[in-house]
């Protein structure tokens, strides 16, 4: 690239496991201990790249005798309608599915709560912390471009992805050829348009590879909203142009030391793929040079 600037749980049966991520499994049930408890097989859930056309998710729930059929009582903090308000054992099983309703959780949105055996708190296994999130599909858009125009100044091919079915794009590593960069960078710049008429656009805060003054403190493009609350008006500076041009306006701070605000002078430039002149002569004619 060209710069052109400076345990399972012992059950009366086996229980299958079948959470993603699964913490904590490795305590023996004991029902001499325990009497006929009903427990869940682990303690933690965290699964947050579940697909997005996910509707479900089941949560493991076992009991240890299971001569006749029971209806267990729930207990959530979990949003309203998403976890049911008990669970059923038939008689002979030793294990059930709680089914989680996920049909109205949106692709990008974390989803985090306790369900709680109720009336049951003499195990350590009485209750369980889920978190739950669908993961955005990504598609690759081809190779644009990506300007640095605050601490450097260097242009650099990029990939840039698009979120199937979401106007959310990311531009991966986008500092990866910065001569002065000594961290790692962000992994990639995150955007949304935000509002088509206007071509407004919102970005992720993200964090540079450029060290301020060599001791770990690295420069940061916040969202200016997410710095303050009083420059959230600054956040509708962000713009596209043309379906082709994007301009990113940072709020550009060092945690613990101090920032620049928000300037156009100082802002990011991207092109997508496809665009029909570079992202450097686009932000000349505009003056953002």
């Amino acid at each position: 690239m060209k710069n052109i600037f400076k345990s399972a749980l012992v059950l009366v049966a086996t229980v299958s496991v079948v959470a993603c991520n699964v913490e904590n499994i490795g305590t023996t049930y004991d029902p001499a201990e325990h009497g006929s408890a009903v427990s869940f097989v682990q303690t933690v859930v965290n699964n947050t790249t579940l697909p997005a056309s996910t509707t479900s998710y089941n949560v493991v729930i076992g009991r240890s005798n299971a001569s006749v059929a029971e209806t267990v009582n729930l207990t959530s903090t979990l949003p309203d309608g998403i976890c049911p308000s008990s669970v059923s054992f038939a008689a002979g099983e030793s294990s059930a599915n709680i089914v989680l309703d996920l049909s109205t959780l949106n692709v990008g949105t974390t989803c985090k709560g306790v369900i709680a055996i109720d009336g049951q708190a003499d195990f350590s296994r009485d209750a369980i912390n889920v978190t739950l999130a669908k993961a955005y599909e990504w598609t690759s858009l081809g190779t644009g471009e990506f300007l640095e125009n605050f601490w450097e100044g260097f242009v650099a091919d990029v990939e840039i992805i698009k979120a199937e079915g979401f106007d959310i794009y990311r531009v991966l590593n986008p500092y990866a050829e910065a001569s002065k960069g000594t961290g790692k960078g962000p992994a990639y710049i995150q955007f949304e348009i935000v509002d088509k008429a206007k071509g407004i656009v919102h970005f992720d805060t993200f964090t540079t590879n450029f060290d301020y003054d060599d001791g770990g403190h690295f420069v940061k493009g916040y969202r200016p909203s997410e710095a303050s609350a009083s420059y959230a008006a600054y956040d509708d500076y962000s713009l596209i142009d043309s379906n082709y041009y994007v301009a990113l306006v940072p709020y550009w701070y060092v945690d613990g030391v101090g920032g620049w605000g928000v300037k156009y002078g100082y802002t990011i430039g991207i092109a997508l793929p496809g665009a029909p002149k570079s992202i450097v002569d686009w932000f000349d004619e505009n003056g953002l040079l």
